[in-house]
């Protein structure tokens, strides 16, 4: 570096902030770093994740002080110093090779959104994917890119094409948080039409999961999930029993945007023996969502599954619930729910001539258990199977209680 009056001015903004920071006593922490940030630290745990915009200008972020970010003058502005204390007798040491390539489909939200996704915990025994949705808890250790944050919201990272000197790659975005309690109410109190189930934190993309500790490159991935759920992905794969180190989880958050698109294309070229399976909603717009994806995969062998209920999520949870083989009909469910009725049945037909023992445990369990659950479920069950008989039986039930309590409070 030949004329140091360069240093202040624009030029400045484009050195290695980088290697600026490592003569200054900072060290990199290289399991969070990657080619479009770095983080750094010091003795002092002063956390920086550095960037690059695509005019080459670096910019920082502190992720434990939201107020902490800017370029090279922020940081000495921030910390007090002079910018002649970080370069004066070090410049002549500071190389000029950059560390992190310019990226225009990053930014400092994503950057930040990517870090705070890094230091997440793995996801947890007790969590809503498992004990809500009806995951298998096995499955979800298994693919454990999925993390947790500190409000026990599911956190999947998310995914854009990027290019560097021609070379096209999956490039992290961000996350999307499944949230354990959706957002009823905005910011004023106001209540939303739909509850939020979902934030994105970063740059929407493509979200996507695999076990880290598979190491195979895409070439050799043999299936690509894809729904629009992270859920629905997870439950797909265990209703099918695929082999976990040859599948990629992916979902598109209820949308085929361009920046989904574009990986999808990019599997298409470089997935070459991969199949598509493909498992989006049972509704218009999940067929809409369907036809769109198709197009994006010519060359590559697509498998369409189709629920039987609204989406894979709700197939699982319902053959648990009923215990019902992962590959159950239409048919077998509306055998099951005919065997609610026909308990109902037995005991209003019978309640003259049963015991009162057996009468009592009848009607605990229809009123404790069946008719919660089946309340609980109708808005998954109605549109798919014939709950009328079942329901004209619960109102007699319901009527004959009323009756029974009546009589026992007049004795």
């Amino acid at each position: 570096m030949k004329n140091k009056n360069k240093v202040f001015n624009e030029d400045i903004l484009t050195l290695p902030f980088d290697n600026i920071l490592f003569e200054n006593g900072y060290f990199y922490k290289k399991d969070k770093c990657s080619r479009n940030f770095i983080t750094m630290s010091n003795e002092s745990d002063d956390l920086i994740v550095i960037t690059r915009q695509t005019n080459g200008q670096y910019l920082y972020f502190n992720p434990s002080e939201e107020k902490d970010r800017g370029n090279i003058y922020s940081f000495c502005k921030n910390r007090g110093i002079k910018l002649q204390e970080l370069l004066n007798e070090k410049l002549e040491k500071i190389e000029l090779k950059h560390n992190i390539e310019p990226s225009s489909s990053i930014n400092k939200n994503a950057i930040e959104a990517i870090n705070n996704y890094k230091n997440f915990n793995e996801i947890k025994e007790k969590n809503f994917f498992k004990e809500e949705r009806f995951i298998s808890q096995e499955i979800l250790k298994k693919f454990n890119t999925l993390k947790q944050d500190k409000y026990n919201n599911i956190c999947v990272p998310t995914y854009l094409l990027d290019n560097c000197n021609g070379i096209d790659f999956i490039n992290s975005s961000g996350y999307i948080a499944y949230l354990k309690n959706p957002l009823k109410k905005d910011k004023e109190g106001n209540l939303y039409s739909k509850p939020i189930k979902q934030l994105c934190y970063g740059n929407k993309g493509l979200e996507i999961i695999r076990n880290k500790e598979n190491k195979q490159k895409i070439e050799d991935i043999k299936n690509i999930i894809i729904t629009e759920s992270m859920p629905d992905s997870l439950s797909l794969f265990e209703l099918n029993d695929y082999n976990l180190d040859e599948t990629l989880l992916c979902a598109t958050n209820g949308q085929i945007t361009k920046a989904h698109k574009e990986i999808f294309n990019y599997f298409e070229k470089k997935a070459e023996n991969a199949k598509i399976i493909i498992g989006f909603d049972n509704d218009e717009k999940g067929y809409e969502f369907q036809l769109k994806t198709e197009q994006s995969f010519k060359n590559r062998e697509v498998i369409i599954r189709k629920p039987n209920l609204k989406d894979f999520n709700d197939d699982l949870m319902i053959s648990k619930i009923f215990n019902l083989d992962k590959n159950f009909t239409l048919n077998d469910l509306q055998e099951k729910i005919s065997q609610y009725k026909e308990k109902t049945e037995y005991l209003l037909d019978r309640r003259s001539t049963l015991i009162e023992s057996k009468k009592r445990e009848l009607i605990n369990e229809i009123s404790n258990n069946d008719m919660p659950l089946m309340g609980f479920l109708k808005p998954k069950l109605e549109k798919y199977v014939n709950l009328k008989g079942l329901e004209k039986r619960y109102t007699e039930f319901n009527s004959y209680l009323q009756r029974r309590n009546e009589n026992v409070r007049t004795k």
